[in-house]
């Protein structure tokens, strides 16, 4: 018997990022769309199929926690890895390979908006200066909420591409984020204290010499975030775009705020998804079809509308 399930995860590229998914702020890449939607997914791929072991449809804790479990049973050591042996949206997704090198931070920032990574969308990401790994978390909603990675530049010494890899895992069909950054090297840091003065002349007799004082390397501080208080939460009020909204045990809300409909994406766990209908064009990486999907099954003149699995079809690049 087939679970009431749907994946109806269309990206509008009219939606700004304050509801997608996010994107990295710093350092800032490219996109391949200016004018499209720079939170969107680059590629989807069916958990079970890729990664057998689990049916992954539980909710976005018990997801991670199964993805993990078998991930590390399996032959891949990195989620680069894991990505580079599916078709994925290729190096760099939806930002441009051929943008303009920036300097590296020795903090990297992903935002969606006022937040870093969206709560429901557990899963691991990495980031790579080239084919070297400065960050990797096994997942980076529950335990880098802010989006702040800290990194050692000194490893990417030389490197010409910052990579940022990131797989959400709240539903069977994963999302695949890739972004990338062409480097001009190293953002300068704050400077070391100045030499102190030396004492005035004419004290009696000499002094020991002071042993130098060198500034000891340290990464540079983390950004300090001042968090927003949180408002008095009413019960009645309708539920963000992206939150969760039903699915058993849940006893919240279930009415999303306007342009939002409130979606089942597995029996335990249902999400707040934005509104479609069937006219018009599905943007490249958007949704076209699957079980229970209800919008426009028309792609672009040169996207495909391929089937990741029986839940999911998504405009790809391709002749139709």
């Amino acid at each position: 018997m087939l679970l009431l399930l749907s994946t109806t995860l269309l990206l509008a590229a009219s939606l700004q990022s304050v509801v997608g998914h996010g994107h990295l702020v710093d350092p800032v890449p490219a996109f391949t769309d200016k004018y499209g939607d720079p939170s969107k997914f680059a590629a989807t791929l069916n958990g079970p199929t890729v990664l057998p072991g689990s049916s992954y449809e539980q909710g976005p804790d018990w997801n991670t926690d199964q993805f993990t479990k078998h991930f590390k049973a399996s032959s891949f050591k990195t989620l680069k890895a894991f990505l580079d042996a599916y078709p994925t949206g290729g190096d760099c997704g939806i930002t441009d390979s051929n943008g303009p090198a920036q300097p590296l931070p020795s903090t990297v920032k992903w935002a969606n908006g006022q937040e870093g990574f969206i709560s429901s969308h557990q899963g691991p990401c990495e980031l790579w200066c080239d084919e070297t790994r400065v960050f990797q978390d096994d997942n980076c909603a529950a335990n880098v909420p802010d989006g702040f990675m800290s990194i050692d530049t000194s490893k990417c010494s030389g490197a010409k591409r910052l990579t940022m890899l990131w797989l959400a895992l709240h539903t069977p069909e994963w999302q695949v984020y890739k972004n990338c950054v062409n480097l001009s090297g190293v953002a300068p840091g704050p400077g070391p204290n100045p030499n102190p003065s030396p004492s005035p002349s004419g004290s009696s007799g000499p002094s020991p010499s002071p042993t130098p004082e060198y500034p000891s390397p340290r990464p540079s501080p983390r950004p300090s975030v001042s968090p927003t208080p949180s408002p008095s939460v009413n019960p009645n009020d309708p539920i963000q775009g992206w939150k969760q909204c039903g699915g058993a045990g849940y006893s919240g809300n279930t009415k999303c705020v306007n342009g939002f409909q409130c979606t089942s994406l597995s029996l335990t766990y249902s999400q707040c998804m934005p509104y479609s209908n069937n006219k018009g064009q599905v943007t490249r990486y958007g949704q076209c079809g699957g079980l229970y999907y209800t919008g426009s099954t028309e792609c672009s003149k040169d996207d495909s509308c391929v089937a990741s699995g029986p839940w999911f079809s998504q405009c790809l690049p391709g002749a139709n």
